[in-house]
């Protein structure tokens, strides 16, 4: 399962808040207030409520709502007979999370008598309870053709139903209990505990955030320092050589003078070493001289982040020459299409941040298993309407499978973990592009390779 994210948390607390009633509902609207919740985040899934007989040996449905919201019921029962593994699993109050119900062990009794004929291939299975007294359990049911991967958010939010349907589930019994009014009041004060602790829980997502963003923007730093002082080493090295040339002709020079021997000839050829000499000091040191500024362009932005006015294609071509240690190993192509004067008021640092993640994905990821010259990664910029930027970025790599493609902007997502791989390089592309520089992402499905879109506002 995938690790919790701050704006899916955010996202969900709000939500939860506006599904959350003082007083309990009738068994039918509480589950059909439930559906409704748990299909904002799984398409094609279905909420039923079942109900343990006094032994716990067999469950029966008592209210179901299907994907479209309408409500349904079923004859069948689970028993010790037709889901002896599943009955032992549930009385024991234990949840399930199956991707695939025809590979697990607690469903395959069971699979073609009730979930085949109703389309279901995957289910979180939640025990209801109530003051420790097994009512019952919830299934959010996955339908249709392929199977659904659960993942953290879908138990989490599931979670927070149960005591809800608990207490609805308990007031369904024909004899209502006579500590119904009490049994109310415990329930209140569980949900309110339960929302404190998922309120405390993105307080500390948000600091883990912010805490990996910066480690994050260390290590770039640090990946930036080392490649540069890589490149600035070869015209430096060429520098050194080109003066110790000169200084072995100067001496050659020098003791020809002295034994009165100088020719015409002898003067012309160290003057022309002299010429050539310059000249390659002179392009050495200026091509160090612009790596080094292109550096110090790039690393205060990026260590100080701070709002100003952003020329894009200005702020490409700075942030190529400083990863070209980067890019130089594949021979990569990267071809900027879009005007000179396409600008916004934003942060630039983030900005580095984020093509800087999206050009060493390509690189790592993307041209792993190609040939060199053979990688092409296009970025195209243009102004909008708004006034805004909208930036797409494209490469002719290996692209993403259907699981990298679902999970790519998951923190600590990674196919390359063996290799050293963080997991939070599209992750961070992602958050700062929504929450910091407040624009929108979006992938796309090219024929060949990766691709994404994003939209930047003119400005704050």
């Amino acid at each position: 399962m995938a690790a919790l994210d701050v704006g899916f948390a955010e996202d969900f607390l709000k939500k939860l808040s506006d599904c959350t009633h003082t007083t309990p509902l009738p068994l039918e609207d509480q589950a059909r207030a439930t559906a409704a919740l748990l299909s904002q985040y799984a398409a094609d899934s279905a909420v039923s409520v079942w109900k343990f007989d006094e032994d716990h040996q067999s469950l029966a449905c008592v209210v179901g709502l299907s994907p479209d919201q309408k409500a349904f019921s079923t004859s069948f029962r689970f028993t010790s007979n037709n889901a002896k593994n599943l009955i032992e699993e549930l009385s024991q109050g234990k949840p399930l999370c199956v991707d695939d119900l025809s590979a697990s062990p607690w469903f395959k009794q069971c699979v073609s008598d009730y979930f085949e004929p109703q389309n279901i291939n995957s289910v979180i299975v939640l025990p209801i309870c109530l003051n420790e007294h097994l009512l019952g359990t919830i299934f959010w049911e996955h339908r249709g053709q392929q199977q659904h991967e659960w993942q953290t958010e879908h138990l989490l939010i599931a979670t927070t139903q149960i005591d809800a349907l608990a207490l609805s589930l308990s007031q369904n019994k024909a004899k209502p209990s006579p500590n119904v009014s009490e049994d109310t009041k415990d329930l209140r004060r569980e949900l309110d505990s339960r929302k404190q602790e998922l309120e405390n829980a993105l307080a500390e997502l948000r600091t883990t955030q912010s805490h990996l963003l910066e480690t994050e923007k260390l290590v770039a730093l640090g990946n930036l320092v080392a490649g540069v002082a890589h490149e600035v080493n070869t015209p430096l090295g060429v520098s050194i050589t080109a003066v110790s040339h000169l200084d072995t002709a100067l001496g050659g020079f020098e003791n020809t003078y002295q034994k009165q021997t100088m020719k015409r000839r002898d003067l012309e050829e160290f003057l022309e070493v002299c010429h050539e000499t310059l000249e390659i000091l002179h392009n050495n040191l200026s091509r160090a001289a612009e790596m080094i500024k292109n550096f110090k362009l790039v690393a205060v932005n990026q260590a100080n982040d701070v709002l100003e006015d952003v020329m894009i294609k200005h702020l490409l071509e700075a942030l190529l020459k400083s990863l070209k240690h980067e890019t130089k190993k594949k021979r990569v192509v990267i071809e900027l299409i879009g005007p000179a004067d396409v600008s916004i008021k934003s942060y630039s640092g983030s900005l580095y941040q984020i093509f800087t993640n999206l050009i060493l994905n390509s690189v790592i990821h993307g041209f792993d298993a190609m040939e060199p010259g053979e990688c092409h990664i296009r970025i195209k910029f243009s102004q909008i309407e708004n006034g805004g930027a909208e930036i797409i970025y494209s490469d002719n790599g290996i692209g993403l499978s259907a699981e990298a493609r679902q999970r790519i902007l998951e923190p600590f997502f990674t196919t390359k973990r063996k290799s050293g791989g963080s997991g939070l390089g599209m992750y961070i592309v992602n958050n700062l592009i929504a929450n910091k520089l407040h624009g929108s992402f979006t992938l796309l499905e090219p024929e060949q390779g990766f691709a994404c879109k994003f939209t930047l506002p003119k400005h704050f």
